[in-house]
């Protein structure tokens, strides 16, 4: 298969150029660009370290699809294939609403899986608490309710999910009443992540420093993970949709990580008194040390914010905030958002990106030059890193985990201006060694804001 640098076009192996935009493509996965004569690849949305996104279309259902291309890494521990395989046969006899049904699993060439899965129109749980933290107690009992529900269905079969965050709890509108849903991604999929290394690991190696918010005490302490592991992480996510933020954070993952185990998080009636009483009980109750004190299964979860909900009455509709960046597969399949507005005309300025979440207090080791193409107030199209350095790994690995520590220096023609944000998304550059980065600008100082969005509005040279 061939790929567009550009605009991220999957092509046959006998095609040279692009027909949107000319560009020479590049040699993208092994195989055709159509599974078993019905899923066809139609362009990459994202990579990671867990392989590349594809939008697809299912020539049978005449619908939209998401093709995730795991590489052979994922499963070099034959066990690790075979505990793969079992989670999704299992998960494919249930007939759950709050999960995201899995259509295909497909071997590629290269020793690639495709895992072929449905496609969800709306947005993410991070894109929300993003544009109007914290949630109103209502909206947050919905989607933790309908989470549960999806969660409880997974367990049922024995089937945890053991990297619950907001990136994959995807929220949409019921297509006639316009009701708020909610779907769980990437359920069936932890016991891949046991096989992928990086820099961002605790000391033992584990990978569970790479998003410490919302793991569990017994994962902090390597014991063993069951279905009450999840309950955690759903009250980790309730308590960071009705306070407004999670509730232990540090400077560094491995602070976070002792906060799990040995810090009692601010009870939430202290922060906002107005949280009703049932909620501020069932979420400190899910975030026990110990797994015996919390709910045991998440049907109790379900019922107690169902019960709730029936006395708040009205059902929650889905609605968009105007700050809330637009949705897209991208966000689903990277948990980050898209850029919304449109770039202004191209500006080539030097930048310098810092992970402020290093190793190094002074964060030097983890600065990485790029420049700037092109930029919008919300958001720069930045060219840097190369594969030879590793340096996409290090923004990868960091700013995935860590969606807003990253510190962003822009040089413009008057003097440098600051800013704070992360990276969205990733795209190999068309010379296929550069990598483009989108960034999400969150925070700015005043008088930098003002000076960037001045050149902003300066005809390009």
């Amino acid at each position: 298969m061939k790929l567009c640098p550009v605009c991220q076009s999957c092509y046959e192996d006998v095609a040279r150029f692009c027909v949107q935009d000319g560009a020479r493509l590049l040699d993208g996965l092994p195989g055709q660009t159509t599974l078993q004569g019905r899923f066809r690849f139609l362009r990459l949305l994202t990579t990671g370290r867990m392989g590349d996104v594809y939008l697809a279309l299912d020539a049978v259902a005449s619908r939209q699809a998401l093709i995730k291309a795991l590489p052979a890494y994922l499963f070099a521990n034959p066990e690790t294939r075979q505990r793969f395989t079992a989670n999704l046969e299992r998960l494919a006899t249930l007939q759950a609403t709050n999960l995201v049904a899995c259509l295909a699993v497909v071997e590629m060439g290269g020793g690639y899986v495709a895992l072929v899965t449905e496609y969800v129109v709306g947005h993410d749980l991070r894109e929300e608490l993003r544009a109007r933290q914290p949630l109103s107690p209502r909206r947050a009992a919905t989607i933790a309710r309908e989470a549960a529900k999806g969660l409880a269905s997974a367990h049922a079969i024995g089937i945890p999910h053991c990297d619950l965050k907001p990136e994959n709890i995807l929220l949409f509108a019921d297509a006639e009443t316009q009701a708020l849903r909610v779907k769980v991604a990437d359920v069936g999929l932890a016991c891949l992540k046991e096989n992928i290394t990086g820099s961002v690991t605790d000391d033992t190696g584990s990978e569970i420093a790479r998003l410490p918010y919302y793991t569990a005490p017994e994962a902090c302490l390597g014991e063993a993970l069951d279905t009450r592991t999840d309950i955690y992480g759903l009250g980790v996510i309730l308590y960071e949709m009705l306070a407004g933020a999670p509730p232990f954070q540090a400077k560094s993952p491995g602070k976070v990580l002792s906060m799990q185990t040995g810090a009692l998080p601010r009870p939430l009636s202290d922060i906002n008194p107005a949280i009703p009483a049932p909620l501020v009980a069932l979420t400190m109750r899910m975030l026990s040390k110990q797994p015996d004190a919390r709910p045991q299964a998440m049907d109790e979860v379900w019922k107690v914010c169902q019960d709730w909900l029936r006395e708040a009455g009205d059902e929650e509709r889905l609605t968009v905030s105007p700050e809330m960046p637009s949705a897209t597969a991208a966000t689903f399949a990277s948990g980050a958002p898209a850029i919304a507005s449109r770039f202004a005309p191209s500006h080539d300025l030097p930048l310098r990106l810092t992970i402020i979440d290093a190793d190094d207090e002074g964060n030097r080791s983890r600065t990485i030059p790029g420049r700037v193409q092109e930029a919008s107030p919300q958001g720069m199209r930045v060219l840097t890193g190369t594969i030879e350095t590793g340096q996409l790994n290090i923004i990868r690995d960091h700013t995935v985990a860590f969606k807003n520590r990253l510190a962003i220096e822009v040089d413009l023609p008057d003097g440098t201006v600051r800013m704070s944000g992360f990276a969205a998304r990733y795209n190999r550059a068309p010379d296929g060694r550069n990598w483009v980065v989108y960034i999400y600008i969150k925070e700015m100082p005043r008088d930098d804001r003002r000076r960037y969005e001045a050149f902003l509005k300066r005809p390009a040279a």
